[in-house]
């Protein structure tokens, strides 16, 4: 037997080559790596289908209460006061229940329209009106002081002093500042221009990055 076929005898009892068993390792964790893509798209989208679901569902219980306060907008925190929905879960989990101060229903002059926006975490749907056929998702940012990129959101957010320091953990828009206000004030104000200036008032602009990440069909 010449030395040739000698060595090839020897490499096919000792097995795979070094060269070799890395190839395989590669080519499974290439594989897996696109599985596991497959699997996370997959699980993002139902994700986002319970996400619309649940925006939709938002804005039909907020229709019965908006009958009996004629309001034009409602928050899901002054549903939920009233016994009129239940939290919200979040499909995102963390954290456990959707936004309440920043997810409202936004009812058309006709009061027959309605456009939701929800907040689950860092995800939204904004403006959205329920008979939509696909809802657009999108990632936020928290509010900041600081505008970072060109095309940030911004926001003009309320707040007040009390005991020297800010009463509300994060400053609001106005409606749902105007809300808050009242119910730990026990007062009627309807507008912030009306409230004395010995509760110091104040508003700042705030920013936000906005990105869409997905659109779903309704259900």
């Amino acid at each position: 037997m010449n030395k040739k076929k000698e060595l090839k005898k020897r490499k096919k009892e000792k097995g795979f080559s070094a060269i070799e068993l890395l190839s395989i390792a590669l080519l499974v964790l290439v594989v897996s790596a696109i599985f596991l893509v497959i699997a996370l798209q997959s699980s993002y989208n139902d994700k986002y289908q319970v996400f619309q679901y649940s925006a939709t569902q938002f804005g039909v219980n907020a229709t019965g209460f908006q009958f009996q306060d004629e309001k034009r907008e409602i928050f899901l925190k002054e549903l939920i006061d009233n016994k009129a929905i239940s939290p919200i879960k979040n499909p995102f989990y963390e954290p456990k229940y959707c936004d309440t101060a920043n997810s409202k229903v936004r009812f058309d002059t006709n009061g027959v329209d309605k456009y939701v926006t929800l907040k689950c975490g860092e995800y939204l749907i904004e403006e959205q009106s329920v008979s939509d056929k696909t809802f657009t998702i999108y990632k936020v940012t928290n509010w900041k002081e600081k505008k970072k990129k060109d095309n940030d959101e911004e926001r003009i957010l309320f707040n007040y002093i009390k005991d020297g320091k800010n009463a509300f953990a994060e400053s609001y828009e106005e409606n749902m500042f105007l809300y808050a206000f009242n119910e730990e004030n026990q007062t009627t104000y309807w507008d912030v221009s009306l409230i004395p200036q010995e509760y110091g008032v104040y508003q700042k602009t705030y920013y936000r990055s906005k990105t869409k990440v997905g659109t779903v069909k309704a259900k």
